[in-house]
């Protein structure tokens, strides 16, 4: 029985340790997950996919946030570490072209890749409930540990200077906007180990109930 609880404990050990390793690469932003800047204001965004792999950023964005006026003008990713340079860029929408235009500033780092929407962007930008695709292809050696999401909404809702134009960061797994304050999203990983290691814990104790 004892070698049985070791086994599971070392199994969730285990886990835990691959799942840090696979968020510090991307600088925990995760596959599946939705961020909502700020503590009131209404711009979010879902990230259905971040990869990088020979090279090649791949990133698909989701508009989530449940306003009709939403319109994301400009998405990127920043905080890049390391030398590199953007060698092909694609977007699975006609709509945006390679450019960082409205996302460097605001507690946005300058070492950036991103898109911009074609004027004018009312009519060209993500809208909300839309999904954009965009592959970076980077040569030389750059350093993805800390990457941020970088987002320009323009007609967002909200309060005081966020009511009409707001810039959505992800780093670390916090969203925040610098004017508006930040909401900390918790990992999904980290919540499936937890109720994996609850059910574990119950499990076992019925087990030994039944052998007394």
């Amino acid at each position: 029985m004892a070698k049985f609880g070791r086994i599971i404990g070392s199994a969730a050990v285990l886990l835990a340790a691959s799942a840090t390793a696979a968020h510090a690469d991307l600088g925990g932003l995760v596959n599946g997950t939705q961020y909502c800047g700020g503590n009131t204001f209404s711009t979010c965004a879902t990230i259905t996919n971040i990869s990088y792999s020979g090279g090649v950023v791949t990133l698909t964005v989701q508009n989530t946030s449940g306003s009709a006026s939403s319109v994301f003008t400009a998405i990127g990713l920043a905080n890049i570490g390391g030398t590199f340079t953007v060698t092909n860029f694609t977007s699975s929408s006609s709509n945006f072209v390679q450019g960082t235009t409205g996302l460097n500033g605001a507690g946005i780092q300058n070492a950036v890749i991103g898109a911009t929407a074609i004027a004018p962007p009312s009519q060209t930008g993500l809208m909300d409930g839309q999904s954009v695709t965009f592959t970076f292809t980077l040569s030389g050696t750059p350093d993805l540990t800390d990457l941020q999401l970088a987002i320009h909404d323009q007609g967002g809702t909200g309060a005081g200077g966020c009511a009409t134009s707001t810039k959505l960061v992800v780093s670390g797994g916090v969203a925040n906007d610098p004017t508006c304050g930040s909401t900390t999203v918790p990992e999904p990983m980290t919540m499936s180990l937890l109720a994996t290691g609850l059910a574990g814990m119950g499990g076992l104790g019925a087990f030994k109930r039944r052998r007394k």
